[in-house]
């Protein structure tokens, strides 16, 4: 089954794509030496530097126009990073400059772009579904990108089942890890969003994952934990406006 949050990234906008990457072809000031494909961007071996940033310039005003765009260009975005590395060393500097992006969009492009080669990308798939398979070897990112577009999974759907099939080869029940998971990272965001009370979250914390083991009120522990996030953010909040 499709889950909702993959609508952006699947077959219902294959033709919107096929629109905006031929659009890209007639506009990008690089035709002739750039070729810029669903998968990413296909690079001649003796690019310039100056070519480099001007394709770099129009990339990121692409990000920048809407989804859509900014959903095909990021991986064209890591590969230009990626080919500027190689032929020059460390340019994040210069492509903070040159496009006004966050380092931290730069840094998952172009890690993705070093990790999942262009024959292995599926063009019906979204960035976030290459960022989550990057770490894994070549053959397991062509396995579960294609089971992704078989099933027409989100990136969040396709982290869950990657996580769960690590879970299984690990020996671990795969939804009560998730659950443990969970309950951290909500744990977790209380914490930060109210450092001086860490004490009795840790505390829920401890309580909350034993008494889900043991009674599967799984999905009440974490209903319960997320409203009281919600409920320290609002205070520290509260706390921040009175001050």
């Amino acid at each position: 089954m499709a889950d909702t949050e993959t609508t952006t990234a699947l077959a219902p906008l294959d033709e919107t794509y096929n629109l905006v990457i031929a659009e890209i072809e007639q506009t990008q000031p690089m035709a002739g030496r750039v070729r810029f494909t669903r998968q990413g961007l296909e690079l001649p071996p003796d690019l310039s530097y100056d070519e480099c940033t001007q394709a770099t310039q129009y990339i990121s005003g692409r990000i920048r126009r809407d989804a859509v765009d900014a959903n095909l260009m990021q991986l064209c975005l890591g590969d230009i990073i990626q080919y500027a590395e190689s032929r020059w060393g460390d340019t994040y500097s210069q492509f903070l400059d040159a496009t006004g992006l966050a380092y931290g969009t730069l840094a998952n492009a172009a890690y993705v772009a070093r990790k999942v080669a262009l024959s292995s990308r599926n063009e019906t798939l979204s960035f976030a579904h290459h960022l989550v398979v990057a770490p894994l070897p070549p053959d397991q990112q062509h396995e579960w990108l294609q089971k992704a577009a078989e099933q027409e999974w989100g990136g969040n759907e396709l982290r869950r089942q990657v996580q769960a099939s690590k879970d299984i080869d690990a020996g671990r029940d795969p939804d009560q890890a998730e659950i443990e998971r969970e309950l951290q990272r909500i744990a977790g965001r209380m914490a930060d969003t109210l450092p001086d009370s860490a004490w009795p979250v840790a505390i829920l914390h401890g309580l909350l994952i034993p008494l889900t083991a043991a009674t599967r009120t799984d999905r009440c522990a974490i209903d319960f934990l997320g409203d009281l996030n919600e409920s320290s953010q609002a205070l520290r909040a509260t706390r921040a406006g009175n001050a």
